[in-house]
């Protein structure tokens, strides 16, 4: 539980801040000097008042502590300048933000006043201010007068952005019309508070929220690299399924188990079948895949993904050098294509190009990892379409193109070997 301090408020300013133009000791010290002019805390100092590790200088505490209360709306005419420094489509946070930290802090008793300007109580925080200098001033003073800002890191650090999602989520509930809210009897106030907070914290990342449902099915109780995954596995069923709903991924809630072993005994069929691999490398797809579990946080960002000849070329080459070079996605639907309409060539397996561009025999367990992971998520979406009897091409969403560790694709693998395995079982209604 978070309590209000010098560190708590300050911080408050600074994540409701405009994002350009802000710089934190020319604000802060305009702050303190809206009460003393010649008080200016040092960089340092205000980087330790910030953080919740130290209180501003005896003379100035003592300063606000012998200051006429009759003089307090004065200072609120020298807080303009800290005040022009809030985003004006951040305010409502910058209220609810105070709000909340008030509301959890229990040492504060709900009829304090904690706005010495506007003369607002707790419990009815933020209420009406004349401006928001005057609220900056009310609850700045307030908050050096009254609060000790010394060992208060904590309370800084628990305002981080589940704390800032669960505010703004909280926020949207509360103004969406009763007639459009989720029917209670399925979903409580706090359930759904916990979803929306998980919603806007990974907004930037909503492709992502498919897999989530694959990290929870193939380990619900796995702390995974990407904390999404692992937040996501703490909700209970109900959340989850709301989540995934909200995020049209609905199609994903009844997926209770992913197949993947059936699914890439499959695959190395398919492999011998249209002859993406030399009988002598199907192997390493049951040897090698498993041990993504072996080098979960290892970085795959430097991988060279556009590193495989073209078999179809042309004079745009000539132009343009890098066309001659292909993902081993492209790769593979080219050599598929050639197969499929018996043209005559000499390309190599998909599979054993691999296995002699990136050195198997000499390169590190990690590398044949990433690479096979990569193979059977290309390998399976291209083969999706002479697998099943769907005319055109097949959804191949929910795959993670911003993968940065083994863990991140293996999910995607894991995932592509499930539809695998669908496809094979004439079982399309996940699409």
């Amino acid at each position: 539980m978070s309590r209000l301090c010098l560190g708590t408020f300050l911080k408050s300013i600074k994540i409701c801040a405009v994002k350009r133009g802000f710089v934190q000791k020319t604000v802060f010290q305009d702050l303190f000097a809206a009460i003393d002019y010649d008080y200016a805390p040092d960089e340092s100092l205000i980087g330790h008042l910030v953080r919740g590790a130290k209180n501003p200088s005896p003379a100035f505490i003592e300063t606000i502590n012998n200051m006429d209360p009759q003089k307090y709306p004065e200072i609120a005419g020298c807080m303009d300048i800290v005040a022009d420094k809030i985003d004006p489509n951040k305010l409502e946070l910058f209220e609810n933000l105070l709000k909340r930290i008030l509301d959890e802090d229990d040492s504060i008793a709900q009829d304090t006043i904690v706005d010495l300007i506007n003369g607002t109580a707790k419990q009815d925080f933020p209420g009406k201010y004349e401006t928001l200098s005057s609220l900056l001033a009310g609850v700045f003073l307030y908050a050096v007068k009254n609060t000790d800002n010394k060992n208060q890191t904590d309370s800084v650090k628990e305002i981080d952005d589940n704390y800032i999602a669960e505010i703004k989520a909280k926020a949207i509930v509360a103004n969406i019309p009763s007639a459009e809210k989720f029917d209670t009897d399925e979903l409580s106030e706090n359930e759904e508070l916990q979803a929306r907070g998980f919603m806007i914290k990974y907004e930037n990342k909503k492709n992502l929220i498919p897999l989530c449902q694959i990290a929870y099915i193939y380990n619900p109780t796995h702390n995974y690299e990407r904390t999404m995954y692992t937040e996501f596995n703490l909700f209970s069923k109900k959340v989850r399924e709301y989540i995934l709903d909200q995020c049209d991924a609905s199609i994903m809630i009844n997926i209770d188990e992913l197949h993947w072993e059936e699914g890439l005994s499959l695959l190395c069929e398919d492999l011998r079948k249209y002859e993406l691999s030399s009988e002598r490398f199907v192997y390493m797809f049951g040897q090698y895949f498993p041990k993504f579990r072996y080098y979960p946080a290892h970085n795959i960002t430097d991988y060279e993904k556009y590193s495989f000849k073209r078999i179809f070329t042309s004079d745009i080459i000539s132009v343009f050098p890098g066309a001659a070079l292909c993902s081993l996605d492209k790769y593979i639907d080219d050599y598929l294509w050639t197969r499929e309409n018996k043209k005559d060539d000499n390309n190599p397996m998909p599979m054993d190009y691999l296995f002699a561009s990136k050195d198997f025999g000499n390169c590190p367990e990690e590398e044949v990892v990433f690479w096979i992971c990569r193979f059977i998520i290309d390998a399976c979406c291209n083969l999706s379409c002479y697998i099943s009897n769907i005319d055109g091409p097949i959804d191949t969403n929910c795959f993670d193109d911003d993968a940065e560790t083994i863990e991140d694709l293996s999910l995607s693998a894991l995932f592509a070997l499930h539809k695998h395995y669908l496809y094979h079982n004439n079982d399309y209604t996940f699409i």
